[in-house]
């Protein structure tokens, strides 16, 4: 059964931060079934899981967002990326999919040892300390359980005092990939957003479920 690896080397893996972040891509998934990195800001890029090379691209609203409330305080949400980093140039400037103008957090320290990686944020205004983890579950030597087209990115997060504090954890994904069967059997293009999303408190998860924008059936 597939495990997660030990953490001890962390202590002496490399650290990057500031503007060393915007050459980071850590590869995660299975052996032979592609690759999606975590980027140094804690962003997903390089999916390469269309059977070709892909450096570079980037899917549109893929990512991870949390929201979080201290008790008795105002709500704050941020998508759990650093900030963007310069230059921010392209071709065409920044593509609307990348939605830059949504808020993000301060600052990003990236840890990573083979093939376990993490993403430490710094925010002033967040009332929880976030950490994002990601690991490809590697069982050596089974070939088999290695080859799962699969990576864990669990995301723990803690309060800065003892006041409760409130945060849900959500991610997003475009489905570009996929189809829906009608009665006929014929098959159509399937579009939107979906994700998962948990609410949690200190004493920890409350509520979880999966969301789809827009609605089946929506027109």
């Amino acid at each position: 059964m597939p495990l997660r690896p030990e953490s001890s080397a962390s202590a002496r893996a490399r650290h990057y931060t500031g503007r060393a972040l915007r050459e980071v891509a850590f590869p995660l998934g299975g052996i032979g079934t592609g690759t999606v990195s975590l980027g140094g800001r804690g962003q997903l890029r390089d999916w390469e899981i269309f059977n070709r090379p892909a450096k570079g691209r980037d899917l549109a609203l893929c990512f991870f967002t949390l929201w979080a409330r201290p008790e008795g305080g105002e709500a704050v949400a941020r998508v759990l990326e650093r900030r963007l980093l310069p230059p921010f140039v392209a071709d065409r400037g920044l593509s609307p999919w990348a939605v830059a103008s949504l808020p993000r957090l301060e600052e990003a320290t990236f840890v990573g040892t083979y093939p376990t990686a993490s993403v430490r944020f710094q925010d002033r205004v967040l009332p929880v300390e976030v950490e994002l983890d990601a690991f490809t579950p590697f069982a050596p030597p089974d070939a088999r359980d290695s080859s799962l087209p699969v990576a864990v990115s669990p995301t723990p997060s803690s309060t800065r005092s003892a006041t409760t504090a409130w945060r849900s954890c959500a991610g997003a994904a475009v489905m570009q990939c996929s189809a829906a069967t009608s009665t006929s059997g014929s098959t159509r293009p399937r579009s939107g957003v979906s994700g998962w999303a948990a609410r949690v408190s200190t004493a920890g998860i409350r509520e979880r479920g999966r969301w789809r924008w827009p609605r089946p059936g929506a027109t």
